[in-house]
C-alpha cells in the first residue's frame, strides 16, 4: 500500500496543496489505495508492497524520514521542490526541474532583447527560492542581480528601486512577487511598457486576471501525484528497479508583461 506523511512545518504552504490536489485527483483516477500517517513506524511491518511519499521542505526532515524509512523496509519517494541530498537508504524523487525552468525564463528574457535581468523578491526561507537562486548565477554570471526578500515587498521594491536604472528585465521568484514590483512601479509613476520586462514563476490564477498580466512560468505541482504513482508502481513491481528519479517540465505562458 502507499502511504503518505507530511512535514507538519509545511503543510501551509501553497505549493504543497497543490501537490495534494493532483495527488488526491490521481488517486481517484488510478483507484489506489493511499493512507495519510503521522510517522514511519505507523506502516504495518507486514505489508510487503509499503512505500511511503514524503512532503516536505527542509533537508533534516526528509533525511530523518528517509533513514527511517529504510529501516523499516520502505520505498521513500519525496515530493520536493529542489533536490534532495544523496541517501544512505534507497530513495526516489519527484522534483521540479529548476535549471530548465530558469534556462527557459533567461532564453525568454534574452529573446526580448534584456541584457541586465535582475531576479527579484527571493525569499530565503522558502524550500525553493534559494536553489533557484543558485542556478540562476551558474547561468547568467557577472549579468545579473539578486534581490533578496529579507523583510517585506516594501523594502525589497525600495533596494530595487535605487538600482532599476541598471535593469531591463525582471525574473519574480513568485507571482506575488511580481504583483508587489508592478503596483509600486506604479506608484512611482513607471510605466514599465518598453521599458522592463517583468516575467514570474508560478503561474497562479492572478497572474492571468492581474492588469497587465504577467508572463509566468508554471511549475506543474499538481503533477507530482501523477510522477509519485509511476515511480511506487515501478519500484514495488519491478524487482530489478532500485529507484527513480523524476524531474518535471515547466511551461512559459506568455502575456501582458
Amino acid at each position: 500500500m502507499l502511504y503518505l506523511l507530511i512535514e507538519d512545518a509545511f503543510k501551509n504552504y501553497p505549493w504543497c496543496h497543490r501537490a495534494l490536489r493532483g495527488l488526491n485527483e490521481e488517486i481517484r483516477r488510478k483507484r489506489v489505495g493511499l493512507r495519510e500517517v503521522a510517522g514511519i513506524a505507523e506502516i504495518p511491518e507486514d505489508d510487503s508492497e509499503a512505500g511511503v511519499l514524503l512532503l516536505g521542505a527542509s533537508e533534516s526532515w526528509i533525511s530523518r524520514q528517509v533513514h527511517l524509512a529504510g529501516e523499516a523496509g520502505v520505498h521513500a519517494i519525496t515530493l520536493m521542490s529542489r533536490q534532495t541530498t544523496p541517501q544512505d537508504s534507497s530513495l526516489s524523487s519527484v522534483v521540479m526541474d529548476v535549471r530548465d525552468s530558469m534556462r527557459l525564463a533567461l532564453n525568454y528574457m534574452k529573446s526580448l532583447g534584456c541584457k541586465r535581468i535582475a531576479l527579484y523578491g527571493v525569499n530565503p526561507s522558502s524550500a525553493s527560492d534559494p536553489w533557484r537562486a543558485d542556478v540562476f548565477r551558474q547561468l547568467i554570471g557577472q549579468d545579473g542581480k539578486i534581490f533578496m526578500n529579507h523583510t517585506s515587498f516594501r523594502q525589497l521594491f525600495e533596494d530595487f528601486w535605487k538600482e532599476l536604472r541598471h535593469f531591463d528585465g525582471v525574473i519574480c521568484a513568485n507571482d506575488y512577487a511580481a504583483i508587489s514590483l508592478i503596483r509600486h512601479l506604479k506608484h512611482k509613476g513607471y510605466e514599465t511598457a518598453d521599458r522592463l520586462s517583468i516575467m514570474s514563476y508560478g503561474n497562479l490564477l492572478l497572474s492571468g486576471r492581474f492588469s497587465p498580466s504577467i508572463t509566468s512560468i508554471s511549475d506543474n505541482y499538481e503533477l507530482y501525484g501523477r510522477a509519485a504513482l509511476m515511480i511506487y508502481n515501478m519500484v514495488i513491481k519491478e524487482k530489478m528497479i532500485s529507484s527513480v528519479n523524476i524531474q518535471l517540465r515547466s511551461y512559459l505562458h506568455i502575456r501582458e508583461t
